[in-house]
């Protein structure tokens, strides 16, 4: 049989505490560009794209049970975005896109 059904949307990506730089490590702020790290929850072994708009920004294969953490290849200037992802299951069906989790790259946040 033929694997036609697509994959759930993955969970909203989260900026991981590392890569939050902001006065608390869940408030979406950072200065970093590039490397950034959004993790969540997936299709048990679904390769996860983050994206900002249409522009993928890293990918990862998700664990047996789940989770994700994507680190991004991509850089990004300062300003406000909002990062979705989607899961694409081994057999190449793709999710719909997830929730979206807002960003701001800023130079000057606080640490």
């Amino acid at each position: 049989m033929i694997d036609t059904t697509p994959p759930s949307a993955p969970s909203t990506p989260i900026l991981a505490p590392g890569s939050d730089t902001g006065s608390s490590s869940t408030d979406g702020l950072t200065r970093l560009t590039t490397g950034l790290v959004f993790s969540g929850t997936a299709e048990a072994n679904s390769t996860v794209t983050v994206y900002n708009g249409a522009t993928a920004l890293g990918f990862a294969t998700a664990s047996s049970g789940g989770a994700y953490s994507v680190t991004t290849t991509v850089a990004l200037a300062g300003g406000a975005y909002t990062i979705t992802a989607k899961a694409a299951d081994p057999a190449g069906n793709v999710s719909p896109v997830s929730g979206g989790y807002a960003v701001v790259i800023h130079a000057t946040c606080p640490n």
